[in-house]
């Protein structure tokens, strides 16, 4: 499997490791870390706009208000509903485990507020180097760590709604076995694979494991680590790692991800790494998603484009939810999964929905790749829209999708004949567009056909998504995967 990496951001500020990040909507957080062995750099938070990645994007330091954590190395950070939640690490003096009986510190990005909450029982130990990961509803799972001395294996469970921490034993390996945990069934188990950096990863540690999709299919991605630790412990460095692993949840399969052009990053441990929910989705649906892909006999990607506000959003919603929304929120990226049955066929058809405004021009190209079929929506109370799918959108798609089928969709039908959206534009010298004059670009941008649909009114909605689903099954497919990794 190959890859490309693309660099965020360059900044003196930047430079640390044991740090923490963690990503909220569009947008990584990066708190805590050092510069110099054991000695803390700040406690400072920085943000990275993700919809803005270029090497020379901004990096802001924030100006939180409320009391914020002292300096420390080594903490973890998950984020759960909008919030950033963060526990221990090492610090102070004697640079040991910071012991805050059990409290949780808190970042709001949205106030760039810090606060704390502390468990009304039994809570963990003070630890470092330790992992963090939430279920997206309520509770928090925290599993390992470096205690003053020693290592340990323990995990626990903080639910934020009753403050309560529970623990539990855990069975840990050095290489060559994935470890599970089912909360469902409050067990562990392992998953064994030779570690000879053939078949499986070798064996590492200060690594970073993800979850990730690749065309619908739910995966891990695990990368860099160190190997044979140096003799100085954290004074020293061991060898670091470059390489970057992919296991397959379906077919319980390693494959190393090979890089290819651009810059590639220097091997590395110590560091965090996190997935957003809405940027890294070009490499598929979420992991929640993952019993579709056990139903489908077929899976093809769809990626939808066209101007902000066209209506993308609300079709994709419409047709995989069965309800529309009624307040507008732009999308920066988002992923939906349908099944879909035509000629006979069962289909999971991953739906990709893009961000149409102008910021995101540099991220949406990653939602390309691995791509079945291309629809370029534009609103048929918006003239404008169907000029862009000419001037721009068409350009776009061509550049990055060569050879794929495109089908035209002129959404927001039953606006065409609405007094008020008659109005409006009339005050331009405008008219809703017709279908003769969509036609007219279907033909000029060479797209296999055109369809109309009110995402409001369900009207010629699964008809879209049909035609889409008969096209993508008909694109030859290519010879390998390929998936862009940020």
């Amino acid at each position: 499997m190959k890859a490309a990496w693309t660099k965020l951001a360059q900044s003196d500020q930047l430079k640390r490791s044991s740090h923490s990040s963690s990503v909220v909507d569009s947008a990584a957080y990066l708190f805590g870390g050092e510069l110099q062995p054991r000695q803390p750099r700040d406690n400072d938070v920085f943000r990275l706009d993700l919809a803005r990645m270029s090497a020379s994007s901004e990096v802001q330091l924030l100006q939180c208000k409320g009391s914020p954590p002292t300096p420390r190395v080594g903490s973890a950070t998950c984020a759960l509903k909008g919030k950033i939640y963060l526990f221990s690490g090492r610090g102070g003096e004697a640079m040991a485990p910071i012991d805050e009986a059990g409290c949780l510190w808190v970042l709001d990005p949205s106030t760039t507020t810090w606060s704390s909450i502390k468990p009304t029982g039994v809570f963990p130990q003070a630890r470092s180097y330790h992992s963090m990961t939430s279920d997206g509803e309520d509770t928090i799972y925290m599993h390992a760590g470096c205690p003053e001395k020693g290592r340990l294996r323990d995990l626990w469970a903080f639910s934020v709604a009753k403050c309560e921490m529970n623990g539990f034993d855990g069975k840990t390996e050095q290489g060559g076995a994935l470890d599970v945990y089912d909360p469902a069934k409050d067990s562990w188990a392992s998953i064994e694979f030779a570690a000879d950096g053939k078949q499986g990863p070798g064996a590492r540690s200060v690594a970073a494991l993800l979850p990730v999709s690749v065309d619908g299919a739910a995966s891990l991605l695990t990368l860099f680590g160190e190997s044979d630790p140096s003799s100085l412990g954290h004074q020293g460095a061991g060898k670091m790692l470059s390489d970057v692993w992919m296991y397959s949840l379906d077919d319980g399969k390693w494959a190393q991800i090979v890089a290819e052009g651009g810059e590639v990053p220097d091997g590395r441990g110590w560091f965090d790494a996190d997935v957003s929910a809405r940027v890294s989705e070009f490499c598929g649906a979420a992991l929640s998603k993952h019993s579709h892909a056990e139903m489908a006999e077929i899976r093809r990607k769809l990626v939808i484009v066209g101007d902000g506000a066209c209506g993308k959003t609300c079709l994709l919603i419409v047709f995989s939810k069965g309800t529309f929304p009624e307040v507008y929120v732009p999308t920066v990226f988002e992923n939906y999964v349908a099944d879909v049955e035509v000629d006979g066929k069962h289909v999971e058809l991953a739906l990709w929905d893009t961000a149409g405004q102008e910021d995101y021009d540099r991220l949406r190209p990653l939602s390309y790749p691995d791509s079945h079929v291309i629809l370029i929506c534009f609103a048929v109370d918006s003239p404008d829209s169907l000029d862009n799918v000419q001037e721009k959108w068409i350009s776009e798609v061509l550049h990055f999708c060569q050879g794929l089928p495109i089908i035209l969709v002129g959404c927001k039908k039953d606006l065409r004949y609405d007094q008020k959206t008659i109005e409006e534009l009339h005050k331009t010298s405008q008219k809703p567009v017709t279908p003769e004059q969509a036609e007219d670009v279907r033909k000029k941008i060479g797209a296999q056909k055109y369809l109309e649909c009110s995402a409001k009114t369900n009207e010629g909605v699964r008809e879209v998504f049909e035609h889409a689903t008969r096209a993508a099954l008909l694109t030859r497919k290519k010879e390998k995967k390929k998936c862009l990794i940020l």
